[in-house]
């Protein structure tokens, strides 16, 4: 869930993009999970900058979460097979 404090409020519906990691990528210690406000990318716990692969996601795109070898992101899908490009090229430079 997105903490109160990012007062993240969606008006259209979201999907969920969903994608398996390789087993070479490195797992984190602990599910990370990051919040796109005003289009900037925060951790929604703990301090630190959000990595750099989120700032490659396409417009409407809300909410990622990272857990062990998965990845799902949060987007409006208004980008069509654009958007869905980005989120894979994105993706691609998880590290």
């Amino acid at each position: 869930a997105v903490p109160p404090r990012f007062r993240l409020q969606v008006a259209t519906e979201l999907a969920c993009y969903e994608r398996r990691l390789p087993g070479s990528s490195p797992a984190p210690n602990h599910a990370e999970s990051f919040v796109c406000v005003e289009g900037a990318w925060w951790r929604t716990q703990g301090v630190g900058n959000a990595p750099d692969w989120l700032a490659e996601l396409p417009e409407g795109a809300v909410y990622a979460e990272r857990v062990e070898q998965a990845v799902s992101i949060f987007w409006d899908e208004k980008m069509g097979s654009d958007g869905l490009s980005m989120l894979r090229q994105a993706i691609e430079k998880i590290d």
